[in-house]
């Protein structure tokens, strides 16, 4: 099955989005993902968004196989000077 995936800039930092498939709407509970990449660079936003798409996918497979498993949210150094990792909410 193919998915449908998007990388937005809003602003200067680029967003994954992606349409939840229509069997798996009511169990994620929305229509659409969309997380911060946590970058501005154009290139760092391509490799983290391929990453997310696997990740989400594999979380989708998961929930088709009856399993209630919480997506666990990939963590990206934020772009200060302070080195801390930021956390991207679903």
């Amino acid at each position: 099955m193919g998915i449908y995936t998007l990388m937005q800039k809003v602003g200067a930092v680029y967003y994954y989005r992606q349409v939840v498939p229509n069997d798996l709407r009511l169990s994620v509970g929305k229509n659409e993902i969309k997380q911060s990449l946590k970058t501005k660079d154009y290139k760092l936003a391509i490799s983290r968004n391929k990453a997310k798409a696997i990740e989400i996918e594999a979380w989708f497979k998961t929930l088709r196989n009856g399993e209630a498993v919480p997506i666990i949210a990939t963590q990206y150094p934020s772009e200060n000077n302070d080195n801390s990792v930021a956390p991207i909410p679903c």
